[in-house]
């Protein structure tokens, strides 16, 4: 991964836990975690998994993101791909932080329609995610693979 994609994610992932700490002492004891397609609540969780949620998955995709190109086979490096690839994998980082905002919101009582957000911020991450992939060379985990 490039540097500047880490120094992205590490700042986002310093954001968003700056965030949840200042708004921690705020939440309720239970948070919606969950919702169904209709945008209605069917999952809550205790409050201490927002860490989990954001900061800790946020953290967890970036360890990952590091760690793909170390793992891949000689013959299918990740590196051809150079820019793209920390731009792809910068982009689920990003993707956790606006969930994580999401359910703070929901938890604060803010009036949010999770049933229209949600499907949009996945239409948005799936634009994002398609379009540079013109631009992946031949490698073990990005694109399509084809003999």
């Amino acid at each position: 991964m490039k540097p500047r994609a880490v120094l992205l994610c590490l700042l986002m992932i310093v954001v968003m836990s700056v965030v949840t700490a200042y708004l921690y002492p705020r939440l309720p004891a239970t948070l919606p975690m969950h919702w169904n397609a209709a945008g209605q609540v069917d999952g809550y969780g205790p409050r201490w998994q927002i860490w989990l949620l954001g900061p800790g998955a946020m953290g967890a995709l970036l360890l990952l993101g590091v760690a793909l190109p170390w793992l891949s086979p000689r013959q299918f490096e990740v590196q051809a791909s150079g820019a793209t690839y920390g731009y792809l994998m910068t982009l689920p980082v990003a993707l956790m932080a606006c969930v994580e905002a999401l359910v703070l919101g929901a938890a604060l009582g803010v009036p949010l329609e999770i049933g229209r957000i949600a499907p949009a911020l996945g239409c948005v991450a799936l634009i994002l995610t398609g379009n540079p992939m013109g631009k992946v060379r031949r490698n073990f985990y990005m694109g399509i693979r084809t003999p």
